[in-house]
């Protein structure tokens, strides 16, 4: 596969993704909200796939909610160091 290049893949899904405002809540919105609270991450050193798995979990179950017509609040944020909180 040497035609494959991440950097324009990301862009792509990234640009149909922000058109599509797939992770746009919609305020106004009469669908039922579903909101995903995430609490801040504890220091537990580097990045490991321990962090990886926690982040997927959450995140499969924003995307599940959307699938079911549900406006999902689900605020991910990075902090200083660019660490999803």
């Amino acid at each position: 596969m040497t035609d494959y290049d991440q950097k324009v893949l990301e862009e792509k899904w990234q640009k149909q993704w922000q058109e599509m405002k797939i992770y746009h809540f919609d305020f106004s919105s009469t669908k039922k909200p579903y909101s995903i609270d995430v609490p801040p991450r504890y220091a537990s050193g580097p990045l490991h796939a321990g962090h990886a798995v926690h982040y997927t979990h959450i995140d499969f179950a924003a995307r599940y909610k959307r699938m079911q017509g549900y406006n999902v609040f689900f605020p991910l944020c990075f902090d200083v160091n660019g660490i999803p909180i």
